[in-house]
């Protein structure tokens, strides 16, 4: 059993950073809600960015903003939710972006 410390000798700990895999149960958890929403916007961006992913491509900001802009998704979707996105999408190898994308293409 993991436990967490709520307390420290300074006092009460706010800002407690997150391990890799808890970003990224974070990251499934975002994406799994944009899925369930089914928004065309959102969807669109998420199957850009996993198709650089595909083509083996790291994601660049200067990309993602393009992508981003494209895609029309200002105020839809939050800066977090993004960033989480990108996290999840980019730690994609390219064959998993590639079922990723036969999977969802629906969209």
């Amino acid at each position: 059993m993991i436990m967490r410390i709520g307390r420290t000798i300074s006092g009460p700990r706010k800002d407690t950073s997150s391990t890799y895999g808890q970003e990224i149960a974070r990251s499934r958890k975002v994406l799994g809600n944009v899925l369930k929403e089914k928004n065309k916007q959102q969807m669109k961006y998420v199957l850009s960015v996993a198709k650089l992913r595909a083509q083996g491509r790291d994601l660049s900001v200067g990309k993602l903003k393009e992508l981003f802009n494209k895609a029309i998704l200002k105020g839809e979707m939050t800066l977090e939710q993004m960033r989480l996105l990108n996290l999840y999408l980019n730690s994609l190898m390219p064959e998993e972006a590639k079922r990723f994308i036969e999977r969802f293409q629906w969209f």
